[in-house]
């Protein structure tokens, strides 16, 4: 049996993040993993994080039939521990998030037998956490995937 189609698009967006990432196609090399709740032990953040984690489902009737509008969004998000005066350093995660966000919009998640899907919206918020900078000394972002889904 498949999985839910929320996990099945996480899953392809993290194949698609490791793969593009291994080809150099990021400024910053990392491997990203899915997770539901993205906690990380403190030692563990001098490593750069990017996490995906599948956020909601939308469904709506487009007409009085059976036709509906399905609509997933993921989060895509970046952690590090950062320096939080050092401007250089939270700008090169600042690119790279951005990098993430235009790496997939318009793009097509996954071809496939039951549903292919298009990637409409990619929005970043926050750009840097504000709080985790300052309490955390981290830098966290996050990107927002909307996705069409059609049947």
């Amino acid at each position: 049996m498949a999985n839910a189609i929320s996990v099945q698009l996480a899953e392809e967006i993290v194949t698609e993040l490791n793969r593009d990432s291994a080809q150099s196609k990021f400024s910053q090399e990392f491997t990203a993993t899915r997770s539901y709740a993205p906690v990380f032990k403190r030692e563990d953040m001098s490593q750069l994080h990017v996490t995906v984690v599948p956020k909601s489902q939308t469904q709506e009737l487009m007409t009085r039939g059976s036709n509906s509008e399905d609509n997933h969004d993921v989060f895509i998000g970046v952690q590090k521990a950062v320096d939080p005066d050092s401007l250089l350093e939270i700008d090169a995660l600042t690119k790279l998030t951005e990098e993430i966000k235009d790496h997939f919009l318009g793009d097509v998640v996954i071809e496939g037998s039951e549903f292919n899907t298009t990637v409409t919206a990619a929005v970043i918020d926050p750009i840097a956490e504000p709080d985790f900078l300052t309490t955390k000394h981290q830098f966290l972002s996050l990107v927002t995937l909307t996705m069409f889904v059609f049947k």
